[in-house]
């Protein structure tokens, strides 16, 4: 019946309003047992709320929380379970709160610590987990201890690590999971779900997530070829149980697989666990050489697949509308290694798609800031100056508090005082204040005045906070909206390049191709401009794909159009035998069809066949 009197909705089929009916005046233990809720004094629960309101004020002050998960040596951990005065009341959570000015992360956990389990811990700490608000730390192989909680928790559990009670904190359960890692793999999984950052120093390798393949359209820019990778053949299950154990290497070989040689001199790790993220394929990979992984955290770098078919492949290559050669992949028969393209190779490969390296993933601040140039974090080395300074200045606080003990009565002080002595009014020099009476009623005064400004403060820190709030939504509406119009304006200019471009093309009876999925602007107008090129003298030579800058593009642009269109022109542009329709534009927007070649290219097809007079047959000429 205490049970069903204390769960939500009843327990074991009793409702919970009978319980509580037949629990009336059972005594329920209040000592600070595990569970349990210790009594507070009826006198001494002012000073609680007091200094439950000082510690919201002094929580609000950076927004930053930590805390401590005890492990035994018998994977047993310790959980508070919160009160009514905080968030989510009757969770258990580790002990921890927010961090005050002038503490680090971890000096809040030890704080806290002792605050809520009455344990000063000064062993070992490993941070296990921040998810950007709330910092866990681990302490392992601790021994159990006498838990004293405070009037923030209504009670605790020693908990077996893989069976907690519920419900957890929000947050709890991610943290416990990772504490529970146990294997290589274990680690692999939380990386690839994205509840660890990438890389991890797990024993002797580094753990580290790559992209393995990317799908749709690509440009190979050394040999001047578009390519489609089919998504439906890479973004499955087949295809991940192929590039399990897929050898790492550091930069391509000259040939397009690995021999013996190559293989020694190259291979740095395998891929552990491949998944598929987006339309990539993705890998959590095994590195071993420390060298290789030192120039990897420098960053920069990114991946490159090695891929081979044979002719059973099913590849296909076309060529487009411009001239250019478009290669549509089959199944390749050998997926042979993948390749950290690193800086001496470009740093970029065929699946960044001409944006930014990316075929790494290096989030971990920490173990990304590790290498010989920087072996400490930026953010760390910042933060014990800070400490440093905070720690003089309250050192400085408290000197001078000290000196202000010893220091005389400031005249107004003793005027005061001997005012309250005679019971009169006392006579200062002439341009300084004076009292009447004992200054009670000033003090009053002076108090109401504070509370008037505190109330200000207050109401002002509100109005600042519902402006901040109101900016906040008026930004992301912003934001939404021009992300819109951006791609409104990105799809009218991929319309406007392709309707000048068939302007042009339409002079030789051709018309312009559409963008292809994932094609930048720039990419889509050097692949019209590469149809066109022949016809200009002045660029006929030129590489399009080595201008970069867009002004010269459109320079190039200009040209390549008015010599195509010159061209077209041109009379001796169509063959004898051949017939060209062309649309036109008028002034009044009409479309004006036009045929420029031979006339013969049609209309020999209605002539009537040549005849030859073999012989006459007249009259006069029978017998």
């Amino acid at each position: 019946m205490q049970a069903a009197a204390h769960t939500p909705g009843g327990f074991g089929g009793v409702p919970q309003s009978v319980g509580k009916e037949f629990t009336k005046g059972d005594e329920i233990p209040a000592g600070p047992t595990p569970l349990s809720t210790p009594e507070i004094a009826e006198d001494g629960l002012l000073d609680v709320t007091k200094k439950l309101n000082e510690k919201v004020v002094s929580d609000a002050a950076t927004g930053l929380a930590a805390g401590i998960l005890f492990v035994t040596p018998n994977s047993e951990i310790l959980l508070l379970r919160r009160g009514n005065s905080g968030d989510y009341p009757g969770t258990f959570c580790t002990p921890g709160g927010h961090q005050e000015d002038g503490e680090t992360l971890e000096e809040c956990a030890r704080r806290e610590t002792l605050e809520e389990t009455g344990l000063k811990f000064e062993g070992a700490l490993e941070k296990l987990r921040d998810d950007g608000t709330f910092t866990t730390y681990i302490a392992r192989d601790v021994e159990k201890f006498d838990v004293k909680i405070c009037e923030e928790s209504t009670g605790y559990v020693w908990s077996a690590l893989d069976s907690t009670p519920s419900p957890l904190h929000p947050g709890l359960e991610t943290t416990i999971r990772i504490a529970n890692a146990k294997t290589e793999f274990d680690i692999a999984e939380l990386m690839r779900e994205g509840l660890l950052p990438s890389p991890q120093i797990y024993a002797n390798i580094c753990l580290l997530a790559i992209r393995i393949t990317g799908t749709g359209l690509a440009y190979r820019s050394s040999i001047g070829e578009h390519v489609w990778r089919d998504p439906s053949i890479y973004l499955n299950e087949t295809f991940l149980k192929r590039c399990n154990g897929l050898t790492v290497i550091m930069d391509h070989p000259e040939s397009a697989v690995l021999n013996s040689e190559e293989f020694k001199n190259r291979a740095i790790g395998s891929v552990m666990l491949p998944f598929i993220k987006g339309d990539e394929v993705w890998g959590i990979a095994k590195l071993y050489d420390q060298e290789s992984v030192d120039e990897i955290l420098e960053g920069e770098i990114s991946t490159s697949p090695s891929v081979v078919f044979d002719n059973a492949a099913g590849n296909i290559t076309l060529t487009t509308e411009i001239g250019d050669p478009l290669l549509i992949e089959g199944v390749p028969f050998l997926l042979d290694h993948i390749a950290i393209v690193t800086k001496a190779r470009g740093s970029k490969g065929v699946w960044d798609k001409g944006g930014d390296s990316a075929g790494v993933l290096l989030n971990n601040q920490e173990v990304s800031d590790m290498s010989e140039t920087n072996t400490k974090p930026a953010a760390d080395a910042n933060g014990e100056k800070l400490d440093a300074i905070l720690s003089a200045v309250g050192n400085l606080a408290t000197r001078v508090d000290s000196m202000e003990k010893n220091l005389p009565a400031a005249p107004l002080a003793a005027a005061d005082k001997k005012a309250k002595a005679d019971g009169g009014v006392v006579e200062m020099p002439a341009g300084e204040i004076h009292f009447d009476g004992d200054g009670e009623e000033e003090g009053e005064a002076e108090a109401k005045k504070d509370d008037d400004k505190a109330k200000k403060d207050d109401d002002a820190k509100k109005d600042d906070d519902d402006a901040k709030a109101k900016k906040d939504d008026d930004e992301e509406e912003e934001e939404e909206e021009e992300a819109a119009k951006k791609a409104d304006d990105d799809a009218a200019k991929y319309a406007d390049c392709q309707a000048k471009a068939d302007s042009i093309l339409a002079s030789f009876g051709k018309s312009a191709s559409r963008p292809l999925q994932g094609e930048t602007l720039m990419s889509y107008r050097k692949r019209l401009l590469r149809g066109l090129q022949g016809y200009s003298d002045s660029y006929k030579g030129i590489n399009l794909t080595s201008i970069k800058d867009e002004a010269l593009l459109a320079l190039a642009e200009k040209q390549i159009f008015a010599d195509a269109y010159a061209s077209a022109k041109a009379p001796q542009m169509f063959a004898a035998d051949q017939l060209v329709e062309i649309h036109e534009k008028d002034r009044a927007g009409r479309t004006i069809t036009k045929f420029r070649g031979s006339m013969s290219a049609w209309l020999d097809d209605f002539k009537v066949p040549a005849l030859r007079v073999k012989e006459f047959h007249l009259s006069n000429n029978q017998r």
